[in-house]
């Protein structure tokens, strides 16, 4: 539980503070960055299935 809300959090300081030298200041920017990029790829490849499914 705690590790999802460190996440949470430092997905939502991620946008405004995305430079390197305020990302420390979050709680787990390793972590942070993890999920980032593990939600980027679902998301690419979500937003790609409907496409081809829609025909967007």
């Amino acid at each position: 539980m705690e590790t999802r809300q460190t996440s949470k959090t430092g997905i939502i300081i991620r946008p405004r503070s995305f430079h390197p030298s305020k990302a420390s200041i979050t709680p787990a920017p390793d972590v942070a960055i993890a999920e980032k990029t593990k939600r980027l790829g679902y998301a690419r490849r979500w937003r790609s299935r409907q496409r081809i499914s829609t025909g967007w």
